[in-house]
């Protein structure tokens, strides 16, 4: 029994570019993956005795932040945030997941802090690729100076064209 992989990359009707086909978690799948870690990272930090607010348990989630948001798209990264900043301000700033602000700027940083990593992890997936050029098989009824360039390879069920910058 064989698996079957989909396509590795995909084009829009009419355009010459070939982009690569990634896998990235929906906005839900990435709020549920990062509440799943928050839940975990919780629980270390609390079996660890780091039961109050400091730059380390910052960091972890600024971290945990940037690990949910390196596989998820970009519009799930405010997402990521919240999520991260809800379980920083309710189980580590505060007891018992309560949640309680110190002021008008007081948790502002922790969610800043938290926002940029997820968004800084999930902007990679979002630029454009690196370009696929793929070029004319050609026949081999040419001059040997010809043939012997720079060797060519031919997309399966290509036009025919040759791809690259317009």
């Amino acid at each position: 029994m064989a698996v079957t992989r989909g396509p590795m990359y995909w084009s829009r009707p009419g355009s010459p570019r070939l982009r690569r086909v990634t896998a990235r978690l929906t906005v839900p799948m990435s709020g549920a993956a990062a509440a799943v870690g928050a839940t975990v990272l919780c629980l270390g930090l609390a079996a660890a005795g780091q039961e109050r607010a400091s730059w380390l348990s910052l960091a972890l989630f600024a971290a945990l932040a940037a690990v949910v948001g390196r596989f998820s798209r970009v519009w799930a990264a405010p997402v990521v945030a919240v999520v991260c900043w809800l379980f920083f301000d309710g189980f580590v700033a505060h007891r018992y997941g309560e949640l309680a602000g110190s002021g008008s700027a007081g948790q502002l940083p922790a969610l800043v802090v938290t926002a940029a990593a997820a968004l800084l992890a999930a902007l990679p997936g979002a630029l454009p690729r690196r370009r696929v050029r793929a070029a004319v098989l050609r026949s081999t009824s040419g001059s040997a100076a010809q043939r012997c360039r720079a060797p060519e390879r031919a997309v399966p069920g290509g036009s025919g064209r040759r791809l690259g910058r317009r």
